[in-house]
């Protein structure tokens, strides 16, 4: 049973749940990856691809959000990693239909 109570916790985490353990492992590597995005972003511009502001600011604002939510042990890291992967999955949807006509 969900209830209001449990719902409370699991966003205030009084225990520190999500602030250790398997789910802070799991935040930490999300975070790991930004900065490969982010050397990615870096290499295509240096081989001279073009670059969207949308694009690098993306990569460079996630970065930050993930590293200022682990660094505050946040309850809600889980948050800006849904919303990032709604992006990418609309992104990379986009994409794919435009790549197929």
């Amino acid at each position: 049973n969900i209830t209001i109570s449990s719902f409370s916790v699991f966003l205030c985490d009084p225990d520190g749940i999500f602030s250790s353990g398997y789910h802070y492992y799991c935040y930490y590597l999300n975070y790991l990856f930004k900065y490969y995005e982010l050397i990615d972003t870096f290499l295509l511009a240096i081989r001279d691809k073009p670059l969207h502001f949308l694009h690098c600011y993306h990569h460079y604002a996630t970065l930050v959000l993930c590293w200022s939510q682990l660094h505050a042990k946040s309850c809600v890291q889980f948050v800006p990693i849904v919303i990032n992967l709604f992006v990418h999955v609309v992104m990379y949807g986009y994409y794919f239909l435009h790549s197929i006509g």
